[in-house]
């Protein structure tokens, strides 16, 4: 009986190590889900809302804020390999430990310049727009008949996703209309 005890405990242990197993680090620091959100909605927010960027500088990066997106989504879904941030020199991956280093630094109050109040609902802000962030990102190669050469198209979109609809209040309107019959604002049967 005890080893079925320690087999069930060890089987709970095992599996509750791996569901909360991080898949991106950032300084051997892992990200939870509420990390990585934030992150998404910080670089939304970067490339949609113009006082955060000048247009020209924002225009040059939203490509390289759709293929951060996208990467931090695809390593923080793939849960058989660590992934850090700060090992790498590509594009995405600076755009990604600048986002990270500018969250720690409102977190911490961005040198007094910002109360903890303003840090929390900034914080929350991007939080909540990354819940709700969906970004594609693609490259190919497209043969240029004048040039003779093959370029590189990338595809790419930053957008949020669509809220849904509230299907219990449509299922109420339908048994309303269905029970019309019954009911009449000036009479009741």
């Amino acid at each position: 009986m005890k080893t079925f005890f320690k087999l069930i405990s060890g089987f709970t242990l095992l599996l509750f190590t791996t569901s909360v197993f991080a898949t991106v680090s950032y300084n051997k620091h892992p990200f939870k889900t509420n990390h990585i959100n934030t992150i998404k909605g910080l670089i939304y927010e970067m490339a949609k809302n113009p006082s955060m960027l000048k247009q020209e500088i924002r225009m040059k990066f939203l490509p390289v804020f759709a293929k951060a997106l996208v990467w931090v989504d695809k390593a923080h879904n793939d849960k058989k390999k660590v992934y850090e941030i700060a090992d790498s020199s590509a594009d995405d991956k600076q755009v990604l430990q600048a986002v990270v280093q500018h969250i720690v630094f409102i977190a911490e109050g961005a040198n007094g310049t910002v109360t903890e109040e303003d840090a929390n609902r900034m914080l929350t802000k991007w939080h909540d727009l990354g819940s709700n962030v969906v970004a594609t990102y693609s490259e190919k190669k497209v043969y240029n008949p004048s040039t003779k050469k093959y370029d590189k198209k990338v595809t790419y979109s930053i957008k949020l996703k669509k809220k849904k609809k509230n299907l219990l209040l449509k299922e109420n309107i339908r048994q309303l209309k269905k029970y019309e019959l019954f009911y009449h604002p000036k009479r009741i049967i």
